[in-house]
């Protein structure tokens, strides 16, 4: 039995600066991640790569709900607690992914760092450009990552 009453996490969030971002995607429909249930998580996982090749997670000030619980699916699931334990520095410290808390709010940063970078790229990239840009920022993920060439 819990001792603490701690909320289990049952959302992931993002800033509530990243709003804007989000509305500009849904807007213009950017890389078809425009709103749908299935597509916000796509969009978060978008903006959670983009963050994490910085390897800066950004910590949300104030926060708003974005993606049930419900709505994650295992695969993806898999993908948050995956960058948790890339994030180790300490590999004794692996009993820490049973803590979803700690896994949902490094997810959540990185995709805060991710709108940010989203952001920016948007404001220096004219709009019909911005698809094909962020296709060629996941190439270079992909290489960087999979340490091969598309």
């Amino acid at each position: 039995m819990f001792e603490d009453n701690k909320k289990i996490p049952d959302r992931l969030y993002i800033s509530n600066n990243a709003t804007d971002i989000v509305d500009q995607i849904d807007k213009n429909d950017i890389l078809l991640l425009g709103k749908s249930s299935n597509n916000r998580l796509n969009l978060f996982l978008f903006a959670m790569a983009r963050g994490l090749s910085t390897n800066l997670p950004t910590p949300l000030i104030s926060s708003k709900g974005f993606i049930l619980e419900s709505n994650i699916d295992i695969p993806h699931k898999a993908l948050l607690y995956a960058c948790y334990i890339g994030s180790l520095k300490d590999i004794s410290f692996i009993d820490d992914i049973l803590d979803k808390d700690k896994v949902y709010n490094l997810a959540q940063e990185y995709a805060n760092t991710g709108f940010e970078i989203i952001e920016s790229d948007m404001k220096e990239t004219k709009e019909s450009n911005m698809a094909f840009y962020m296709i060629n920022e996941l190439d270079k993920l992909h290489e960087k990552y999979f340490e091969c060439s598309i």
